[in-house]
Parts: C-alpha cells; sequence; structure tokens
C-alpha cells in the first residue's frame, strides 16, 4: 500500500490561506437574497485572492465618485435610450473604459480593482460596472449569461435592448448576436432564445470565478485556483463539479481532510456518476492511509 507523504511544516506554512480571505468576504456579502447582494462589492471580495491586503471600502469609494459622476449628468434625464447614451459616454468616451482584446486571458482582466484602475478588462467585468452604474440609475438591466461573451439586457417599453458594454455599451441585434456566435464557435452554434435568459447576480459571480479559476490552472498557480473553488463552493455548494474538483485540488496539495470530506459529498451528491469508481478508489485510499495515521 503507498501511503499519502505528510508534509513538513515549512510546506503547510506555504499552503495557508491570505491574511485577509476571499471566500469568508464572499461568504460574507452573499449571506443576502440574491437582489440584495452587493455584485460589485462582491466582486471586489474575489479580487483579495490575488491582493489579500486589497481595501474594499477604498475601492468601493471611487465605485461611488464614478457613479456620483454619471448621477449629476443624468439629473434631466427621464428617457431610457438617453439614459443608456448618457452612460456610453461616461464610461467609454469620458473615462476610457474598453474591452481588453489584446491581452484577453491577463487575470487582472477578471480582477474588479485593476479593471477600475487600467479602465480595461472580460465582458463579464466592463458589464459589472455598468450593470451598477444602471441601477444606480434607475435602468431595470439584467445580465446576460451569452455564450463566450457576457452582454446585459434592458428592459424598455417595447421589450429588451440587448447591449454589449465590452464593445462600448452598442445595441446588439439577432445579426450581431449571430456574428458573435459564429466569431467564437465558428458557425457551431445557432442564437436561440435560451442564450438570452437573465442571470443571477450569484451566477454572475461565479461566471467571473471560472474565467478566473480557468487562468490560474493554465498558469498552474494551484493555490489561488483552491481558493477560487472554495468560492464557487459558497454561491453553490450543491454543484457536484466543482466539490468534486476542489476535493481533488485539495488532494493534490495535501489537504486530505478537506479531500475526504470534498470527495465524500461528491459521492453523495452524485452516486450514479461516471467517475464514481475512480472517486471511490481516492476516497477509500484516503480513508485507509488516514488510519494509518493513527
Amino acid at each position: 500500500m503507498v501511503l499519502i507523504k505528510k508534509i513538513t511544516i515549512k510546506e503547510a506554512t506555504s499552503r495557508m490561506l491570505p491574511t485577509m480571505d476571499a471566500v469568508a468576504a464572499l461568504s460574507q456579502y452573499t449571506k443576502v437574497p440574491d437582489d440584495e447582494i452587493p455584485l460589485l462589492r462582491a466582486a471586489l471580495s474575489i479580487a483579495l485572492i490575488e491582493y489579500p491586503d486589497l481595501d474594499l471600502d477604498k475601492e468601493m469609494s471611487e465605485i461611488s465618485s464614478l457613479i456620483d459622476g454619471i448621477k449629476r449628468r443624468n439629473d434631466s434625464i427621464d428617457y431610457t435610450g438617453e439614459t443608456l447614451c448618457s452612460i456610453n459616454q461616461y464610461l467609454f468616451s469620458k473615462l476610457g473604459f474598453k474591452g481588453n482584446k489584446d491581452d484577453y486571458y491577463n487575470p487582472r482582466n477578471s480582477l474588479l480593482n485593476e479593471v477600475l484602475k487600467r479602465k480595461t478588462g472580460l465582458p463579464i467585468t466592463i458589464s459589472s460596472i455598468y450593470l451598477e452604474v444602471g441601477w444606480n440609475l434607475g435602468l431595470d438591466l439584467h445580465g446576460i449569461g451569452f455564450p463566450g461573451h457576457f452582454i446585459i439586457g434592458c428592459r424598455v417599453n417595447e421589450g429588451i435592448k440587448y447591449l454589449d458594454p465590452f464593445n462600448s455599451g452598442r445595441e446588439l441585434t439577432e445579426k450581431s448576436m449571430q456574428k458573435i456566435l459564429d466569431d467564437i464557435y465558428q458557425g457551431r452554434l445557432i442564437l436561440n432564445d435560451s442564450f438570452l435568459k437573465p442571470l443571477s447576480k450569484r451566477m454572475i459571480l461565479v461566471r467571473m470565478l471560472n474565467n478566473l479559476g480557468g487562468i490560474y490552472l493554465e498558469n498552474k498557480e494551484l493555490l489561488k485556483s483552491l481558493q477560487v473553488l472554495k468560492c464557487i463552493c459558497i454561491l453553490t455548494p450543491d454543484s457536484a463539479p466543482d466539490v468534486r474538483d476542489r476535493g481533488l485540488l485539495n488532494y493534490q496539495l495535501g489537504n486530505y481532510q478537506e479531500a475526504l470530506e470534498d470527495l465524500t459529498k461528491y459521492l453523495n451528491l452524485m452516486p450514479d456518476a461516471t467517475d464514481a469508481d475512480a472517486i471511490n478508489g481516492t476516497v477509500k485510499k484516503l480513508r485507509d492511509n488516514m488510519t494509518n495515521w493513527i
């Protein structure tokens, strides 16, 4: 039998969580009903994974100043179309926000503090700022988890306008949305109504985290990847694939008790999963080795 090796004090110390824990912060801000979640503050808490000393209050103060600036420009506007034009002019023309097309997979594009500082980011981070601004101006906006490209919906009298903050808030038509799909999926996806469903704030945060987690895994930054998965599991605690992935990553990092708990939970959630036999084997190995350690 191959024993799972014990780790040294030095190794264990290197695996400690940051001083400011993104998981605890995100948990605090998402205990409320979905419509009461402070989206940008919750999104900023994700940045604690990369910047454990980040001052969330200071960042939120800058966001408040940004929102106050556009409110002053919109005091006399009461028409949705004019308000959207004003937001676009302020965010994209005056402040210079833009989608980062040249360095799309830079992890800073997923970190809201960096997006605010650099005025560039992914569709979902740029859109989150747009949502917050619009909500503060009384617009009926919602995020949309469009395949491969996050967009926004704005309810108006005649229906819904679809907006693309990554591209300066342009209004999207069925033709332009199909063009986005064609560019990403080479014609394999055809636009349908299911792609345009509103996304809850929790699921917006999960999508942000999935973007960041994919980059961390690609860069083999496993500790940060684990933090991302812990955050996702705060938001969707019964998401079996995420519980499994957290367990396997805990196992890889030597967090064996946590790995055992996660993988056991996964099997309870998905007893008939296609990988159940393999996961059962890992669970048995963990239990056997923990017994040998006692």
